[in-house]
């Protein structure tokens, strides 16, 4: 236990979801309703960050507004902001 155990769940999930994503999908709709706000909002991190660099910003825009912290959702908007420049 540390004050970073939390977000290191987005780290192990969005490796998981690399190399498994049907399995790690699976395992996240049978435990979403235990999972506290804190760790749910970094395994929504990681969904974000992937759908952006597949592209899928409206996809990432939806996942975003499940992170709660102000540097976090920061940093995910700006990633969206610089992809959506890129692709015009």
């Amino acid at each position: 236990e540390s004050e970073h155990a939390a977000y290191w769940i987005k780290d192990a999930f969005e490796t998981w979801a690399a190399k498994s994503p049907e399995a790690a999908e699976d395992w996240y709709q049978e435990n979403r309703s235990t999972l506290g706000r804190e760790h749910h909002q970094h395994i929504a991190r990681a969904y974000a960050e992937q759908a952006i660099k597949n592209g899928e910003l409206e996809t990432a825009s939806q996942w975003v507004e499940q992170v709660e912290e102000d540097k976090f959702r920061a940093s995910l908007l700006r990633q969206i902001e610089e992809a959506e420049a890129t692709k015009n």
